[in-house]
């Protein structure tokens, strides 16, 4: 490079500085030893962004259109060599790392993880079929899958329901594959669970017929207070709702099911959306999911030294 060479500085498509980082410059020179006049700057991926691109869990939801929720992903478990069946959701936190809900990774009866080979990622999907043609899907092995020390499963009424999935192969982020927001400093939880405050769910559960629904859906779910939730659940029901959890939902057929759990509860900030809870259990009713009943996730607040543990860390 000839000194006096002069380079302009820019984020790439759906990548941003952050706010306590920016240099003061986009413009750096080539001095005589060689070197730039400035550090080049590091770019964060953007998030929480939607874009709607036209129409298009989740139970007596509507259909997500896409672009809506990008950071949503699918889970996939191998059912052989060739094909793998949809068993959860999650939500994308950066190129390379989903969170989601232990006990979609948990072998009960070994009481330990399941291993990683058998799972797999698809991003920007509405199709709940893993070999739907879809143009701008991303598919991805599992890298690593990493569970709280302390999840004991059923046995400990699923507390600390929360994974961190990393990705073989990172995402390409654009309109329809983006992450959604962390509230690393816990800004917005009290304002957002809150009473009269409503979060989005996307997925593919079982509908009220108990039939897996082909497209993805979209439901709003309003906090409910702890006390409000422990007398309406069953009673039976009531010892899941554990110290990590809130509830959240409404009594009228408007659920999660299976095919959900590990899905994110997202809020929206002056346009940006903030992932605060994670699908982990809800009632059984005769051997089905409980569409008349609030819905436990767990609180990812509680959780977020550890995600940025790894979240720096990749």
């Amino acid at each position: 490079m000839l000194p006096g060479t002069r380079a302009r500085l820019s984020c790439k498509s759906f990548y941003k500085l952050p706010l306590s980082a920016n240099p003061g410059y986009k413009v750096i020179t080539c001095l005589e030893n060689g070197l730039w006049n400035h550090p080049l700057f590091q770019c964060q991926p953007e998030c929480g962004k939607t874009t709607s691109y036209g129409l298009r869990l989740v139970t007596n939801g509507q259909l997500t259109k896409p672009g809506t929720f990008p950071w949503h992903v699918g889970i996939y478990r191998k059912k052989n060599e060739m094909m793998y069946e949809q068993i959860c959701g999650g939500s994308i936190i950066s190129s390379n790392l989903v969170v989601s809900a232990a006990h979609c990774f948990y072998d009960e009866s070994e009481q330990k993880i399941y291993n990683e080979s058998n799972y797999a990622v698809a991003a920007g999907k509405l199709r709940r079929a893993w070999d739907a043609e879809e143009r701008n899907s991303q598919k991805s092995l599992v890298e690593s899958i990493q569970l709280r020390s302390r999840y004991y499963g059923t046995r400990g009424n699923l507390a600390e329901d929360i994974a961190l999935v990393k990705l073989k192969t990172p995402l390409q982020l654009s309109a329809l594959v983006l992450p959604i927001c962390m509230d690393w400093e816990n800004i917005y939880e009290k304002e957002q669970l809150h009473v009269g405050q409503s979060g989005k769910v996307t997925g593919w559960g079982r509908d009220t017929n108990g039939k897996s629904t082909e497209d993805l859906y979209e439901v709003t779910m309003p906090y409910v207070t702890f006390s409000r939730c422990q007398s309406e659940v069953p009673k039976e029901f009531r010892g899941y709702i554990t110290h990590d959890k809130f509830c959240a939902g409404r009594k009228n057929g408007s659920s999660v099911c299976d095919g959900d759990s590990g899905g994110g509860l997202c809020f929206e900030k002056n346009g940006v959306w903030y992932l605060r809870g994670i699908v982990s259990v809800s009632p059984v009713k005769d051997g089905h999911c409980d569409y008349d009943s609030y819905v436990g996730f767990t609180y990812v607040s509680h959780f977020r030294t550890w995600i940025r543990y790894s979240y720096v860390k990749e």
